[in-house]
């Protein structure tokens, strides 16, 4: 039955809303159910084991249906997303460029100005305030692989299922710790599924303030693998049904989720309130408080020795200028508990 034209003229003046509300529906965050949280108890803990699975089936199906390239795959993959609050009061949630090498226009930005905030120096009254300013544009590291549950303490039913496990730095530390374990001990690849070994799960929580809000943030110090080398199932068609059950990984470096650069710049300079230049739009408006004066040479990132030296100072880890200092994104949030926070936020 054809729709009334009279309803058109009813909806008159609700367009806008309505592509408002549909606006909000799908860009308000989600939690994707194939990804396993974990959840404390009571007690401000989590207890648990986990064990992490080797390249998953359905991206080897990928590379025999030409739709992967094999020297591609991997049991674990690292995502580079930019998430803050510009300016302007909006906000920029992108993947980032940087993730496959390339060139960032938030990056290009942010060279300068820790140029000229080495320049400055530690000793420099703002230099710690402009330091944190700076550390919000640079991208978080996001990791995401595959694992079975072996034990949640807090969520029994999820035992014995495949899961995707996102996570930061200090799970990453533990997987770069199983090739290179100290006092002499022996390597091991935690992704094998018959040499692996289990991951000890044992995490406090303490709050911690983060944007006017708090927030429980994970301690994994006490976090460690089993001491032992055991296959996942001692059948080993049980092995391959775990293998198959996990889920592609390639997704997550699929280009069509990355912007461009003119794409990603755009959208910086907007949530900015830039022009083209990262200079402000406003008229007669002087720089931000995160916009360091530069000198002449500073003004052109290309050629500026400071920007070239520290092109490595937006990566996210402490390779930035006065690292000697354990960086602190906001006050009584640093270093891992940014990257916890910042899981907790989406």
């Amino acid at each position: 039955m054809a729709v009334d034209f009279g309803a058109l003229r009813k909806s008159g003046g609700n367009n806008m809303a309505k592509l408002q509300k549909s606006l909000e529906k799908s860009e308000r965050s989600f939690d994707d159910p194939r990804i396993w949280k974990y959840e404390k108890n009571q007690k401000d803990e989590f207890v648990g084991r986990i064990r992490f699975l080797p390249v998953p089936a359905v991206d080897m199906e990928l590379v025999e249906a030409g739709k992967a390239v094999e020297e591609d795959l991997s049991p674990m993959v690292k995502v580079l997303r930019h998430q803050f609050k510009g300016l302007s009061g909006k906000f920029l949630n992108k993947n980032s460029p940087q993730t496959f090498g390339e060139p960032d226009p938030i990056r290009d930005w942010s060279g300068p100005q820790w140029g000229e905030l080495k320049k400055l120096g530690e000793k420099h009254p703002d230099y710690e305030r402009r330091k944190k300013e700076l550390m919000e544009y640079m991208p978080s590291e996001e990791y995401y692989t595959n694992i079975l549950i072996l034990e949640d303490g807090t969520h029994p039913e999820n035992n014995g299922k495949v899961f995707l496990f996102k996570f930061g730095r200090a799970i990453r530390k533990l997987i770069d710790a199983a090739s290179e374990p100290p006092f002499g001990a022996a390597p091991f690849d935690p992704f094998d599924p018959f040499e692996g070994r289990v991951l000890e799960l044992r995490m406090t929580f303490q709050e911690r303030a983060f944007n006017g809000r708090n927030f429980f943030v994970p301690d994994f110090a006490k976090c460690e693998w089993s001491k032992d080398n055991t296959p996942i199932d001692a059948d080993e068609s049980k092995i391959e049904e775990i293998w198959r059950q996990a889920h592609s990984l390639q997704e997550f470096h699929d280009r069509s989720k990355y912007p461009s650069y003119e794409e990603l710049k755009a959208e910086f300079c907007k949530v900015m309130n830039f022009d083209e230049d990262f200079n402000p739009v406003v008229k007669g408006a002087t720089p931000s408080a995160h916009q360091i004066p530069s000198s002449p040479a500073a003004s052109n990132p290309a050629a500026s020795p400071a920007a070239q030296s520290l092109a490595q100072a937006s990566q996210p880890e402490s390779n930035v200028p006065g690292a000697n200092a354990t960086p602190a994104a906001t006050p009584a949030v640093v270093g891992e508990d940014l990257d916890s926070l910042r899981d907790l936020l989406k």
